[in-house]
């Protein structure tokens, strides 16, 4: 796991500027992708950026890992560790693999197709698929399936918590115009 972890941080602090694709090779969005970014993106896209980094980055985390302490809180700190270890396993994995599709794909972000924001941000074609969402769900399924493997009567409001959390992730992701909805 340590390894994993670190390959990652490699990648997205010291690797990411070699391997982000400069040209799109994926750069119109479609019929559907282009409608529903039409009907969700938000006219504050900065609010709904603020807000998607909040429910993905912090509050999805904070769930996942915090419902399982609060369910395990009877049985010490080693059974949290040992599922949260589990989690945090399912968070490195799902990040890896949405770094190396993100950066083969190469499609081009909303914002940058309707011209919403200028290019030039570093991450302009890394559209597909998001990493908000698959952090956000990453958590929430293994969060919920430990808890559900250790029988945890707290099961189905970690699973319920997590998946709403990740559902609210995927849509203000939308809404922020850095993603379609087949991103997401």
């Amino acid at each position: 796991m340590a390894g994993a972890g670190a390959l990652y941080l490699g990648i997205q602090f010291g690797l990411e500027d070699v391997l982000v694709p400069e040209q799109c090779r994926w750069c119109e969005p479609g019929s559907f992708d282009d409608g529903m970014r039409n009907a969700l993106v938000w006219d504050d896209t900065d609010l709904a950026h603020q807000l998607s980094n909040a429910t993905g980055y912090v509050g999805a985390p904070l769930v996942a890992v915090g419902a399982l302490a609060w369910a395990a809180k009877d049985r010490g700190w080693r059974r949290w560790f040992d599922d949260s270890a589990a989690v945090l396993e399912s968070a490195i994995a799902a990040s890896l693999f949405h770094h190396a599709v993100k950066y083969s794909v190469g499609r081009q972000r909303p914002r940058i197709h309707y011209g919403t924001r200028p290019p030039g941000d570093g991450e302009d074609n890394m559209s597909f698929f998001s990493g908000h969402t698959s952090l956000a769900f990453s958590l929430a399924v293994a969060s919920g399936r430990v808890a559900s493997l250790r029988g945890y009567r707290a099961a189905p409001a970690i699973w319920a918590s997590g998946l709403v959390l990740a559902s609210a992730t995927a849509y203000l992701r939308v809404g922020a115009d850095a993603h379609y909805t087949s991103d997401v």
